[in-house]
């Protein structure tokens, strides 16, 4: 789940960025050991998100255990005070990746060799088949509520445990860290978009898109992982599915938020929720194409706060300078100048 590829856990994870190698722990540890200034307390293993299932759980624990043990013998018997398996669980919703199988299809080349025997149709026939495809390549399946906190918590235990006492490790008095963030405000955060326009076509097979004002951009941690967030409108949500479109942002990038997203029929004006945005959205917002961030609201029972005003124009471009040498150059030509306009 936590890659994109269709690569097995093990090789994702050697990939992956962070951390220390293996190969180094040993000696590593005997220098920290060995420092007047350092006090090696424990150890800490982090996979981000990987694997909803328990059973990666139960076999990453047993395997960090392992290797606790390990490294305890190579450091002469040195014990843990504390130990941080890090994070990776999962919200209820938890989004990701769930936005891949359409995307990855259309965007790269696994459908190439199908698109281009469809080519040979010509064409009207070939347009026609792409009508029928598109939206059989929409992803709507979402997974399962995961397992709860505290499942994870008894699977995750229960295999460190067993693991650090077979290699004689005491766990009495040792302090157990988790990073369980995402899984407990991932679904606390709510994006809003108003529906500016929506746009259909007929020709060469349908499709409709909901213009909307937001971003990916406001959403880039989203975008990177293809999270397929759910979604309602807002001042509709009883109303009943009417229409399949695209809910898009109003950038000049593909802008793509939700694809083939199932909606009641949509005006101008309408509120889009998009939910489950509540990790890592903020933090990841950017300016692209000099488009203010929106305002944060914190919300608590019947209170709203606003949190983080609105961003304005003027504070997007507040850090830009001129240059001292090109200050000469203002007045200097009044030529009236052909600006480009995207719709």
């Amino acid at each position: 789940d936590f890659s994109q590829l269709t690569i097995p856990i093990d090789m994702a994870i050697q990939v992956y960025k962070s951390g220390i190698p293996p190969e180094f722990l040993v000696e590593m540890g005997r220098r920290a050991i060995a420092a007047p200034n350092i006090d090696m307390v424990g150890l800490h293993v982090h996979q981000g998100r990987h694997h909803a299932s328990l059973w990666f759980w139960e076999g990453l624990m047993s395997r960090f255990g392992k290797l606790a043990g390990e490294l305890v013998a190579a450091w002469d018997g040195w014990q843990p005070r504390e130990i941080d398996i890090g994070g990776g669980w999962p919200s209820p919703r938890d989004p990701l990746n769930e936005e891949l199988p359409r995307s990855e299809f259309v965007l790269t080349a696994l459908g190439f060799p199908l698109l281009a025997g469809l080519r040979g149709l010509g064409a009207r026939l070939y347009h026609r088949a792409l009508a029928g495809l598109v939206p059989l390549l929409s992803s709507h399946r979402f997974r399962a509520t995961p397992p709860s906190i505290e499942q994870y918590a008894a699977t995750s235990v229960r295999a460190l445990r067993r693991e650090l006492q077979a290699a004689r490790i005491s766990t009495a008095g040792v302090r157990l860290q988790i990073e369980p963030g995402r899984s407990m405000y991932g679904d606390a955060g709510i994006h809003l978009a108003r529906v500016k326009t929506v746009k259909r076509q007929s020709q060469p097979f349908p499709y409709a898109w909901v213009l909307t004002d937001t971003t990916t951009f406001f959403l880039a941690g989203g975008h990177f992982e293809r999270s397929r967030f759910r979604h309602v409108v807002a001042n509709k949500a009883d109303r009943p599915v009417a229409m399949t479109a695209d809910l898009v942002g109003h950038s000049c990038f593909a802008d793509q938020i939700v694809l083939g997203a199932r909606l009641p029929e949509v005006v101008p004006g309408d509120v889009i929720a998009l939910l489950e945005t509540g990790a890592y959205q903020e933090s990841s917002a950017s300016n692209f194409n000099a488009l203010p961030r929106p305002a944060t609201v914190m919300v608590c029972g019947d209170q709203a706060d606003v949190v983080r005003r609105a961003e304005t124009v003027e504070d997007v471009y507040r850090r830009d300078l001129a240059p001292p040498r090109m200050h000469r150059f203002q007045g200097a030509h009044s030529d009236p100048v052909a600006m480009e306009i995207q719709s």
